[in-house]
């Protein structure tokens, strides 16, 4: 193939079996980029070492462990990324920003990042840092602290010779804030299709008439401790909660405290060949977020024909059709969230799924095929 001595290295922060949009997108681009015959090389943190699984990809997949000491670890990576870095054509960042950013520019290769948020905010979410959502956060003052994080992870994007983005939402917000000029900034939506290696998970008998799901990272802006307290207020709906952060601790204590816990499930980290099995066994997804790039979970759950139940907020609407696909929402408290969530069971029945439309719009072959001619163009002949 003409491609085949083209290489690629993809740094990410998460991979599966992580959860997480970055974690579902890099396993489909780098599969099709391999298939093109360019030879792909993905980086990425990592809990364990996952050899065997890792040998099913067509390409490589390096790992560090994320349970080193932060200092260590940082080294170390600096150290795997200087080696990868310095025999590529180009690195197309998914993570890892500033470190394969600096290396590029010592070994003058191109740099193309894909960003869906704001590490900066995550980092002070996660660390209670700040209350405001990610729109506020652009124009607040913040500590010196804050301001060189801030400035660390919004430098690579600037620097980037592209910037990929999945929503409209997200290309608006770095164009105005972050001095990206707007015709450097591509939208390209994520996609999602059927896995060929899916598998049923079959779930244990339900207890209660309804069962909502929720998919993703507990972490703060995602603001489960308000859906499970609305989960209280609501009689016949059951939750299952898949995923793992930092908030698990604290959120399972509140299901405890609050005496729900044969309402609220937490099923960890799922392999993803269950998850659409497991979603198709669900009546409602919900997402309760302050801030979404835009959610592959929520094409997962169209795809599934789960009605969606979700915070209008970052690129969620642009992900699936309000009113037809499911209902999009304000931020609430979770007295006025369990009233939503009453509403939605309400109309299961109404709901619409379209696939041809949902395909059309969220095709995979557009996003892998849009995203290859953004390379190309960068990567040269």
């Amino acid at each position: 193939m003409k491609n085949k001595n083209k290489k690629i290295l993809i740094p990410t922060g998460i991979f599966p079996p992580d959860i997480g949009g970055p974690a579902s997108y890099v396993p489909q681009i780098s599969k099709y980029l391999s298939i093109q015959g360019y030879n792909v090389t993905v980086f990425t943190y990592s809990d364990e070492n996952y050899i065997t699984d890792d040998l099913l990809y067509n390409f490589e997949v390096v790992r560090v462990q994320r349970k080193l000491n932060f200092i260590l670890r940082e080294l170390y990576s600096l150290f795997i990324l200087f080696k990868l870095i310095k025999n590529v054509d180009l690195v197309f960042a998914n993570g890892h920003f500033f470190k394969s950013l600096m290396l590029c520019k010592i070994f003058r290769i191109k740099f193309i990042a894909k960003i869906v948020g704001d590490y900066s905010w995550e980092r002070a979410q996660n660390r209670g840092w700040t209350d405001l959502n990610i729109d506020n956060f652009q124009t607040s003052k913040k500590s010196i602290f804050l301001k060189l994080l801030d400035w660390a992870s919004k430098y690579p994007i600037r620097k980037a010779s592209n910037v990929i983005v999945p929503s409209y939402y997200l290309k608006n917000l770095i164009s105005k804030f972050w001095a990206v000029p707007s015709n450097n900034i591509s939208v390209i939506y994520n996609s999602f299709n059927p896995s060929n290696n899916e598998e049923t998970y079959i779930l244990s008998p339900r207890e209660f008439k309804y069962r909502a799901i929720a998919i993703n990272r507990l972490v703060p802006w995602k603001r489960m401790e308000n859906v499970i307290s609305a989960i209280q207020y609501c009689q016949d709906v059951e939750l299952i909660i898949i995923g793992e952060g930092p908030e698990k601790q604290k959120l399972i204590n509140l299901a405890n405290n609050l005496g729900l816990t044969k309402k609220v499930n937490f099923f960890g980290q799922i392999s993803k060949k269950y998850i659409h099995s497991i979603i198709g066994q669900c009546d409602f997804f919900i997402l309760n977020s302050s801030y979404e790039g835009l959610p592959h979970v929520v094409l997962e759950s169209v795809w599934a024909q789960t009605p969606v139940l979700a915070t209008n907020v970052g690129g969620t609407s642009e992900s699936f059709i309000n009113g037809k696909e499911g209902i999009l929402i304000e931020m609430c408290d979770p007295i006025d969230l369990s009233k939503k969530i009453t509403e939605i069971t309400r109309e299961i029945e109404s709901f619409v799924f379209e696939k041809n439309n949902f395909l059309e719009k969220f095709s995979m072959e557009k996003m892998l095929t849009s995203t290859e001619h953004l390379l190309k163009l960068n990567i040269g002949d």
